[in-house]
């Protein structure tokens, strides 16, 4: 299934996605299939957000949000957008870095700002 994803995710992006899927890390799938194969696909790696004035949050970080060109538009990503909340439960909080912010904020996605990072 590993090929799929990855040729899902480089016929979404319109290039090769191999050196994202590395620089990610290993993380959980959710796939949306259509008779059998992949139309799209999301997944979510774990990392620590520290807003300013608050704890470590441990967060379901969303990556590599993808559907096919020819399935755009169909509500494929909405679903697997929609299905995520029931399956990172033992979070803190979800979070991802958007292309595009129409599709977030239609399923409740806000912004989150975390700036001034202090250099080492």
């Amino acid at each position: 299934m590993h090929g799929a994803i990855r040729s899902l995710c480089d016929a979404a992006y319109g290039e090769p996605t191999e050196r994202f899927f590395a620089s990610i890390g290993p993380g959980e799938h959710l796939l949306g299939l259509l008779d059998g194969s992949p139309v799209s696909h999301l997944m979510w790696v774990t990392r620590w957000l520290q807003p300013a004035g608050s704890d470590l949050l441990r967060t379901a970080y969303v990556e590599m949000v993808a559907t096919a060109p020819a399935q755009r538009r169909r509500g494929y990503a909405t679903a697997l957008l929609a299905a995520l909340p029931s399956l990172v439960r033992d979070f803190d909080i979800a979070a991802l870095c958007p292309a595009t912010d129409w599709l977030y904020a239609r399923q409740g996605w806000r912004p989150l700002w975390v700036v001034d990072f202090p250099m080492f």
